[in-house]
């Protein structure tokens, strides 16, 4: 219908090169369970590494700015979570 829109188009990677890659980036919920019973996962080490994550692509990197804002107090509630 538009195909001038269509060859436009721009195929991007799958990371851009500026962004690292993730620990976390596959992981699901069940994973994460598993992990926090195991010990291999705190709720402070997640959190640590979601912060960092955002950090790198949300302020860094492509700096896509689509965190609008972070719980201040978001390690403090993570550092004292019960599994």
């Amino acid at each position: 219908m538009y195909p001038a829109l269509g060859s436009a188009r721009e195929i991007l990677p799958a990371r851009p090169a500026d962004v690292p890659s993730f620990e976390l980036e596959e992981v699901t919920i069940d994973d994460l369970q598993a992990g926090m019973k195991s010990g291999k996962y705190t709720a402070r080490a997640v959190t640590d590494l979601y912060l960092a994550r955002i950090e790198a692509v949300d302020k860094g990197g492509p700096a896509v700015n689509s965190v609008i804002e972070i719980n201040p107090d978001a390690q403090e509630i993570a550092g004292i979570a019960r599994p």
